[in-house]
């Protein structure tokens, strides 16, 4: 299980990375009327088309997170949030698929298209269900993280070998081939 983050390091890290796509998006733009390409501009173009609904799952999974974070009651919208915001991730990964199908003239997304009810359906659900399951095991996988097995502390500690320790046992290894030679060569001289 990952460690907890704190909603400082969420709210952090999460604005400095839509910082970071802002930035790349308008260096992108600033290239398109630089690099003679057809299908870099295409690409683009689609990611300008698209900006609006990522902008809109950027803040929606950013609020997933940031209420994921909090405590007990108050991280019980996190899954229904998710949820809406999977919604626009498959809306998104649609967009793809139909702009990948129109870069290589392929008719890949039309068989796709028919069951997008369904999709959407089968996402939201599981979205939600496996974020209230996680929100409901999170204690139990917490208190069976501070529970350790007696063996655990065994291991841990045989772990932690210094080279001392490792230069002692290549010292007793040696001591007991040795002794064991001289007493075979004791008993082959009786």
């Amino acid at each position: 299980m990952a460690e907890r983050k704190s909603l400082l390091w969420v709210i952090i890290s999460r604005v400095t990375g839509f910082m970071f796509f802002l930035a790349a998006v308008f260096a992108l733009n600033i290239l398109k009327d630089r690099i003679d390409n057809h299908t870099f501009r295409l690409i683009v173009d689609f990611i300008n088309d698209n900006f609006a609904l990522i902008v809109i799952m950027t803040i929606i999974f950013f609020f997933t997170e940031i209420s994921s974070v909090l405590i007990f009651p108050l991280n019980l919208p996190a899954p229904i949030i998710g949820a809406i915001g999977s919604i626009f991730l498959v809306t998104f990964v649609f967009n793809i698929l139909e702009f990948v199908d129109f870069l290589i003239d392929f008719d890949f997304f039309h068989l796709i298209e028919r069951f997008t009810n369904i999709i959407y359906t089968v996402v939201f659900i599981i979205t939600i269900v496996g974020g209230y399951l996680s929100i409901l095991f999170k204690p139990f996988a917490a208190a069976a993280k501070t529970r350790e097995k007696p063996e655990e502390k065994e291991t841990e500690k045989k772990k932690d070998k210094t080279w001392k320790d490792i230069g002692k046992e290549i010292k007793n290894a040696l001591y007991d081939s040795f002794h064991s030679m001289r007493e075979s060569a004791k008993k082959d001289k009786k």
